[in-house]
């Protein structure tokens, strides 16, 4: 949706994800500059049983090339906070899908970026696109997707580290898919996430 700050139109995305036993609301701001979304800000609310317990909350700087990220735990009222170092490809990870959108509008095959997670850890990222479509069915509907694998930049090691596979329809917007990977972190477990009909 877009909400207006004073003379700037800032665009945000809501979504909420639900785990076994807690809910996550997430939003994101961005702004638009010759036809460039940039991140503002990025707010997290983990709830469990209804009650917030946790909070987190990204801010960037970009003509300091920073972002400043907090965190509050409710449970053990712990607030953490880091300062991150940015470069002109860095995102969230929950944003990733526009960048993948945009590799397969303007065709790229290969890409590099740098990625924060929600827990404002950063890592080197590449990303390949395979542009051999593939039919995946979400809830009996059939879909032409092309495959986008992201893989940390750890060198060897990212051999032994579990593949992330985002799909997303061949035709324009490229819209996502079905998601297959871990769920927040190498050591987390594997998930598939799809598109709700």
């Amino acid at each position: 949706k877009l909400v207006k700050s004073g003379s700037n139109v800032v665009y945000e995305v809501a979504a909420q994800r639900t785990d076994v036993d807690q809910n996550i609301y997430t939003n994101i701001f961005y702004t638009m500059n010759n036809n460039k979304l940039t991140a503002v800000a990025e707010t997290i609310v983990t709830s469990k049983e209804g009650l917030p317990f946790q909070y987190t909350q990204i801010n960037f700087d970009w003509p300091k090339m920073k972002a400043y990220y907090t965190n509050k735990d409710l449970s053990n009222n712990k607030t953490g906070s880091k300062t991150i170092n940015l470069n002109p490809k860095t995102m969230l990870a929950r944003s990733s899908s526009f960048f993948f959108q945009n590799m397969i509008a303007n065709k790229i095959p290969r890409d590099t970026f740098t990625l924060i997670t929600p827990t404002g850890d950063s890592y080197g990222m590449s990303a390949t696109v395979y542009y051999t479509p593939l039919t995946i069915t979400v809830q009996g509907k059939a879909f032409q997707c092309y495959r986008v694998n992201m893989k940390a930049d750890l060198g060897i090691l990212a051999m032994i580290l579990p593949d992330m596979n985002f799909y997303f329809q061949t035709e324009a917007p490229y819209e996502f898919v079905k998601y297959e990977g871990p769920q927040e972190g190498p050591t987390s477990p594997n998930i598939i996430q799809e598109v709700i009909l």
